[in-house]
Order: C-alpha cells, then sequence, then structure tokens
C-alpha cells in the first residue's frame, strides 16, 4: 500500500514539475503586449542612471549684466551634421555690445553728436573640430532696440 502511495506522489510531482516547466517561457516569446514599444533585442546594453544636479540662475545680477569679450575667451561657433560622439550639433554666440560700466561717458560736451556708425567683428580662429574642408556660414544681425 505504502509503494503504492510513493508511485502516486511520484507521478503527481513528476507531472507537476514537467507542467510549470513546459509553461515557462522567455519573455520575448510569451508576450505581445507592448511588443512595438521596445525594439526586438539587437546585443545593445543600454542602462538608466540619475544624476543629481543643483543649478544657479545668475544671470541677470548686477557683476554678470556686462561682459567685456576680448581675445581671452573662447567661444563656440559653427555646426556639425553627423559626428559620432556629438552627433548632430549647432553652436552659436549671441552678443550685446555695450560698454562695461554704466552710465558711460565720452569726453564730449554736446552728447547730442555721439552716435556709433559701425561696428568691427573680430573672430580669431584657434581650432577646429570635425570636417575642415566644409565651409561653414557666419551671419551677423543687429536686433532692432527695444522703442
Amino acid at each position: 500500500m505504502n509503494n503504492r502511495y510513493f508511485f502516486l506522489r511520484l507521478i503527481a510531482i513528476v507531472t507537476t514539475v514537467a507542467i510549470v516547466f513546459s509553461a515557462c517561457k522567455k519573455i520575448n516569446e510569451a508576450t505581445e503586449l507592448g511588443g512595438g514599444l521596445i525594439p526586438p533585442v539587437d546585443g545593445i546594453t543600454t542602462f538608466d542612471t540619475t544624476v543629481s544636479l543643483q543649478t544657479f540662475n545668475d544671470t541677470f545680477t548686477f557683476n554678470t549684466d556686462s561682459q567685456y569679450y576680448d581675445k581671452n575667451k573662447e567661444f563656440f561657433l559653427g555646426k556639425l551634421d553627423n559626428d559620432p560622439l556629438f552627433g548632430k550639433t549647432d553652436a552659436r554666440m549671441f552678443l550685446e555690445l555695450k560698454p562695461a560700466l554704466f552710465p558711460f561717458y565720452f569726453n564730449n560736451t554736446n552728447p547730442d553728436s555721439l552716435f556709433i556708425d559701425s561696428v568691427v567683428l573680430l573672430l580669431n580662429h584657434v581650432e577646429n573640430y570635425g570636417d575642415s574642408t566644409i565651409p561653414q556660414t557666419v551671419n551677423v544681425y543687429e536686433i532692432d532696440p527695444i522703442p
């Protein structure tokens, strides 16, 4: 009698294990929910990370309202269309040309005779990144003053 119960228990355990293992499939094969959202596995390993960032907005304080741009300042200007490191990048410069101190006075008795008739923009080339044979176009625009 014990052998019969042992044999029935053994058959039940083997059958249960067989059903459990035959029902297990890889998630990519078993589910179709969201299949269009995630591309198929192509051998690329990705990961996610979180970076803590603390920023301050001191753009319009008294000390940073004006800048004197001279040969010691470096700015980036240009466009990269298909760089393997940076991808598509467009670097622009926005400048406001004005005296470093306000109010600024010229040594002239008649202030109505003073006006700006021209501005010279000198761009000194230090180095380049990317294909230097592709021509770069630089456009300079005057912004109308606020009425």
